[in-house]
């Protein structure tokens, strides 16, 4: 997905094209799913690794994920 996003950037314009990616209320999706948590653990990753500065990572939550990484380690002890 980063690669794309970059290619796209480099399509809008070589020199300033830019692409912003906002990821609005993670908490939401995450939930108490340590699957997604480490989904979404991977994306900044490597939209950093692809990105080349053409591709901008904005991500919002309710929750600071100091809250909610306690959530999600329990449920992960329930299973």
């Amino acid at each position: 997905m980063a690669k794309l996003l970059y290619e796209e950037a480099l399509n809008l314009d070589p020199e300033t094209g830019r692409i912003v990616l906002l990821l609005d209320e993670v908490g939401l999706y995450v939930g108490e799913n340590a699957d997604r948590l480490a989904e979404l653990d991977i994306l900044p990753e490597m939209i950093s690794q692809h990105g080349n500065g053409k591709v901008w990572l904005f991500v919002t939550a309710q929750e600071a994920p100091e809250e909610i990484l306690p959530r999600i380690a329990k449920a992960a002890r329930s299973i």
